[in-house]
């Protein structure tokens, strides 16, 4: 910790002991990828932060461990096309955003 804040690589665990998620902070900021898990250990959601907000290509995944959608933030808002897919990881929707 830095001056109280979290500051550098940061790992959190689940209850079972997997990990739950992993980044970095500056100044207890999000910043820089991060990746998030499931109990099982399957992806969750990654992506990446800017001064804490969300920013680039983010992803979500099913429990199974398909895609469930990817798409772009900007300052935390979502931009330009984003696509959802259904468990077998076949294209389901699309969606676009203008963002800011």
């Amino acid at each position: 910790m830095l001056n109280d804040q979290k500051h550098g690589e940061w790992r959190y665990y689940l209850k079972n002991g997997n990990l739950k998620a992993a980044g970095k902070y500056d100044a207890g900021v999000m910043v820089g990828s991060w990746q998030w898990f499931r109990e099982n250990g399957q992806p969750l959601t990654n992506g990446a932060f800017i001064d804490g907000k969300k920013t680039g290509l983010w992803k979500r995944y099913h429990p199974n461990g398909k895609l469930y959608d990817e798409g772009a933030y900007e300052a935390d808002k979502k931009v330009g096309e984003w696509k959802v897919f259904d468990t077998t990881g076949k294209l389901s929707k699309k969606t676009h955003h203008k963002g800011s």
